[in-house]
């Protein structure tokens, strides 16, 4: 607003003559008049000693941030008055905390701003590196913070959509049969495995995911769920069924 009204000044019309005759003096008297208060009252609003700002209001959902600290922060980045304060140096304050994915700082007349932070929601974590939120974004915050019984999902690097896509799949199927996946993982030659809550390593290869894991949903209640205490892996890399290797010296089985 300071900046707009700055240009005015810039931008006053000239005074030139017209027809032949000279504007009279009580024009020009007006015009510079009005000239020095546009002047006046920009640097009235450009002080930062006027209007300061007295009020701070922080808005959002949060998990693991604390609305009184990210409040302090915010005071503590204040400088200047209502149309002087630097947001933008408020929202780069904010970012810097690996909890915080979204950050909006609105003026609120005639004294106040209103924060608006979106914290992260952690779904899975990435490894030992760091967590995703729901689109499969990467951020890093203290593993001290770290929810508790999260999945954990391991892969190249871009790939966490991805995996965030298959797991989709993955508890999808399983909850038919009754359990959960804590952990999913793509390597290098895209071939997957995952890991169910019990302990069982399931290996599905690098094709026909959905097909294969569904197919092990449905037979898994029936043929494997009252021995899994003797199983030591599943493998799926089969085109009608899969091989079991047990934890002691019986023989592979395939089903």
């Amino acid at each position: 607003m300071a900046v707009s009204e700055a240009n005015a000044l810039n931008d006053a019309p000239r005074i030139e003559a017209s027809g032949g005759r000279r504007p009279s003096m009580v024009g020009i008297v007006l015009l510079l008049a009005t000239v020095v208060a546009a002047g006046w009252g920009s640097l009235r609003l450009t002080d930062p000693n006027k209007l300061p700002i007295r009020q701070v209001r922080i808005a959002g959902e949060f998990r693991h941030l604390s609305p009184g600290e990210l409040q302090s922060l915010v005071v503590s980045h204040v400088q200047g008055g209502f149309f002087t304060v630097d947001v933008e140096a408020i929202r780069r304050a904010l970012l810097a905390d690996p909890w915080v994915e979204q950050v909006s700082v609105r003026r609120q007349w005639p004294d106040g701003l209103t924060v608006y932070v979106r914290e992260h929601i952690a779904v899975a974590r990435w490894g030992e590196k760091g967590l995703l939120n729901v689109e499969g974004e990467f951020f890093s915050p203290d593993k001290n913070t770290f929810p508790q019984h999260l999945m954990e999902l391991n892969g190249p690097e871009g790939t966490q959509p991805q995996l965030l896509d298959r797991l989709r799949v993955l508890r999808v199927a399983l909850s038919h049969a009754g359990r959960d996946v804590v952990k999913l993982s793509l390597s290098d030659r895209r071939a997957w495995s995952f890991e169910l809550d019990d302990g069982l390593t399931v290996m599905v290869g690098r094709e026909a995911f959905g097909d294969r894991v569904r197919r092990f949903a449905r037979v898994f209640p029936t043929a494997l769920s009252s021995r899994i205490a003797d199983i030591d892996r599943v493998d799926l890399r089969y085109t009608n069924g899969f091989a079991v290797r047990w934890k002691h010296a019986n023989p592979k089985t395939q089903g």
